[in-house]
C-alpha cells in the first residue's frame, strides 16, 4: 500500500511509482535563478533520440515560459512600487475601511453609520480649528467607533422591532469590545480611547466607564455629538428615524449636561451651512 510521500507523488505522474523507469528534467533559468523544474516521466528507459526529442520541446516553449513568469514578475513589481507609493497614513485608512466592510458584511447600516460620523466629526473638528493631524486621527477613529459591533450577534444588529432592556445591555457592550479589540494596537492618535468613550457623557450617565467631563477625551466628545445626530437622522433597523429636527432639539437639550458645547457649537455651526452635510441626509 502506498505511503503518504507516494500518493503526493503520484498525483503528479500518469503512472504509478514502481512503474516510472526513468525520469528527465529541465530546469528553467531567469537571471540565473532556477525558477523552476520541468520534468518527464517514462515507464520505458529514454534513448538519445528521445532525450533529443524531448529536449527540442522544452526549448521551443521555454521562451513562452519565461515569458509567462517574467510576466507575473512585473504584475508582483507593479503591486509593490505602487504599495510603497502609498503614504503610510493611506494605507492605514485602506486597512481600516477593509475592517469596516467586513464589518458591512455583518451588518450595512452601521457601515454607512461609521461613514457619516467621520464625515460629520471632521467638519465639527475644522470648526473647532484643530490641526489637520488631529483631524485626520479623529476621522479614522470616527470611522471604525463601532468596531466592536462585530462581536455582536448579526440577528441583534438586524433586529426589527422593539429593543428589549436586555438586548439593549448587551449591545452597549460594543463600545468596551471595540476597545478591547484596539489595545495592542499603537497608533500616533488615541483611537482606542476614541472607540470606547464615544457614549461617555459629561455628566457620567454615559458608558461604559461612566466618566465625566475632562476624563473625555476631545475626539470622543466630537464623536458623540456626530453619533447622536446621525443615529436619529437615519432610520435604524429596530425604527424609523425620529428626524433632523428631533435629533437637533436632543442634542440642544442635552448641551452642558452631556455633550460638550464647544463641540456643540461648532457642529451647529456646519449645520447651518449645509444641514445635508454634503448630501447625506433629506431634510424633514
Amino acid at each position: 500500500m502506498p505511503n503518504k510521500d507516494q500518493k503526493y507523488y503520484q498525483s503528479f505522474f500518469p503512472h504509478p511509482l514502481d512503474e516510472i523507469a526513468e525520469y528527465i528534467c529541465f530546469p528553467l533559468i531567469i537571471e540565473s535563478k532556477v525558477i523552476a523544474v520541468i520534468g518527464a516521466a517514462s515507464d520505458n528507459h529514454y534513448n538519445s533520440e528521445t532525450v533529443a526529442n524531448i529536449s527540442k520541446i522544452f526549448r521551443k516553449n521555454v521562451r513562452k515560459l519565461r515569458r509567462k513568469f517574467e510576466t507575473a514578475e512585473d504584475h508582483y513589481l507593479d503591486l509593490k512600487a505602487n504599495f510603497q507609493s502609498l503614504s503610510n497614513d493611506t494605507i492605514l485608512v485602506e486597512m481600516l475601511m477593509a475592517i469596516s466592510n467586513a464589518l458591512e458584511l455583518r451588518d450595512a447600516y452601521t457601515t454607512h453609520h461609521q461613514k457619516n460620523v467621520a464625515h460629520i466629526s471632521e467638519q465639527i473638528a475644522i470648526e473647532l480649528g484643530l490641526k489637520a493631524d488631529r483631524v485626520f486621527g479623529l476621522r479614522i477613529g470616527a470611522l471604525i467607533h463601532d468596531l466592536g459591533k462585530i462581536v455582536i450577534p448579526s440577528q441583534l444588529l438586524n433586529k426589527s422591532g422593539r429593543i428589549e432592556q436586555a438586548e439593549f445591555e448587551y449591545l452597549k457592550l460594543h463600545a468596551e469590545k471595540g476597545a478591547f479589540i484596539l489595545k495592542d494596537a499603537h497608533f500616533p492618535w488615541p483611537i482606542q480611547k476614541m472607540v470606547g468613550q464615544h457614549h461617555e457623557r459629561l455628566d457620567g450617565s454615559g458608558y461604559p466607564l461612566g466618566l465625566k467631563e475632562n476624563e473625555i477625551i476631545l475626539e470622543a466628545k466630537i464623536i458623540a455629538v456626530a453619533d447622536t445626530y446621525d443615529a436619529m437622522a437615519n432610520d435604524r433597523p429596530y425604527r424609523e428615524r425620529p428626524g433632523i429636527a428631533k435629533a437637533i432639539a436632543t442634542l440642544q437639550a442635552g448641551r452642558m449636561t452631556k455633550y460638550d458645547p464647544y463641540v456643540l457649537d461648532a457642529f451647529i455651526s456646519c449645520f447651518e451651512r449645509d444641514p445635508t452635510f454634503g448630501g447625506r441626509y433629506k431634510l424633514d
